[in-house]
């Protein structure tokens, strides 16, 4: 698979999408927030940027 196949796929794929399907996302602003599925917790601990395809950890 070459960069450019990568890079196609990545800006065809929404990160949101992908998390969402699995753990409920909330739109705030520009990002989408999720507690994390492998502890309990009352407030979220991570954000997803659709932008920038990432999702680092609060």
């Amino acid at each position: 698979m070459t960069d450019d196949n990568i890079k196609e796929v990545i800006n065809r794929t929404s990160i949101v999408d992908i998390i969402n399907s699995t753990i409920p996302l909330k739109k705030k602003g520009n990002n989408y927030f999720g507690l994390s599925p492998f502890k309990k917790e009352k407030t979220p601990s991570f954000s997803v940027n659709e932008e920038k395809k990432n999702f680092p950890l609060l």
